[in-house]
């Protein structure tokens, strides 16, 4: 559960279940010629926008696009909105409460201009397994996303937790090789490369020692070490079957990580990490 934050005085919940029952309904579209002052124009979206500034600070470097964002915590949502009343900008700029996963065919099918820009910057990681599921970008974000976009239209991922980049990379790939590939004007530049990490070995040092220290524990510590190695011998054959089948590998990995943002305006986020010496990991797709 996330621990809870202030937007502009309004308290919010860091991290929620994108699974909530509330948020398996799709959200209903607006009237785009009563939100937008030009529906026609091409539209930006930004997916999991947060608290907006991103998309107020982006609208007013491309003044010709319609802005969207879209966010499953509702008193953001609220706040963003009020944000853009007060700075003039209600008429290009809209934040909708929704889940991209179920909700971008219904609710963006009948926008009138082109989808132009997706972005998917900085999501919750997701570090534990069974939570693969909460993943902003899913197989269905990426086929909703084939369909509307034209070819032409870019998509922009980035993150600064390389698991993450990895993720959004692969299931694009995977799922929408069709309609995407690596943008090669941008991927052409300045890149770099990045392998995942293997587990730290202290971990495998600990699991060794906790192991022994449980075998000198008595009868009742060895019956129950005995069942952890018949577990553990269970998981080993597990993978090793796995290991055995050929592995999936990204042909997309060879375009590298963009070093700068092609947007030229960037997150909270991002100026943070950069800030630090940190690396963040970009990828500009284009639709063919």
């Amino acid at each position: 559960m996330g621990c809870p934050a202030f937007a502009g005085g309004v308290r919010v919940r860091q991290h929620v279940n994108p699974l909530k029952k509330e948020l398996q309904v799709p959200t209903e579209p607006p009237v785009w010629e009563e939100v937008y002052e030009q529906p026609g124009r091409p539209m930006v979206l930004d997916l999991g926008c947060g608290y907006g500034r991103f998309l107020l600070a982006l609208s007013k470097a491309m003044p010709g696009h319609n802005m969207a964002g879209l966010e499953i915590r509702a008193p953001i949502i609220e706040r963003a909105n009020k944000w853009a009343v007060n700075l003039g900008l209600d008429r290009s700029v809209l934040f909708l409460r929704g889940n991209a996963t179920i909700t971008l065919q219904h609710t963006l099918g009948g926008y009138p201009g082109p989808l132009d820009l997706v972005c998917v910057q900085f999501p919750d990681p997701h570090f534990k397994a069974r939570h693969k599921k909460r993943h902003t970008v899913q197989r269905q974000t990426v086929e909703a996303l084939g369909r509307l976009m034209a070819p032409g239209a870019r998509v922009f991922l980035q993150s600064d937790v390389l698991g993450v980049a990895e993720h959004m990379r692969d299931t694009f790939e995977q799922h929408g090789s069709a309609w995407f590939a690596p943008c090669r004007e941008a991927h052409g530049g300045a890149t770099f490369c990045a392998a995942s990490e293997p587990p730290p070995p202290q971990q495998q040092q600990h699991g060794e020692q906790a192991q022994q220290g449980a075998s000198a524990a008595g009868g009742q510590a060895q019956a129950q070490q005995q069942q952890h190695h018949h577990q553990q011998h269970q998981q080993q054959q597990q993978e090793q079957q796995e290991a055995s089948e050929p592995q999936w590998e990204s042909e997309w990995a060879a375009s590298g990580w963009l070093r700068d943002n092609p947007l030229g305006v960037p997150t909270e986020r991002e100026v943070l990490t950069t800030e630090q010496g940190l690396p963040v990991y970009r990828l500009l797709l284009r639709r063919t």
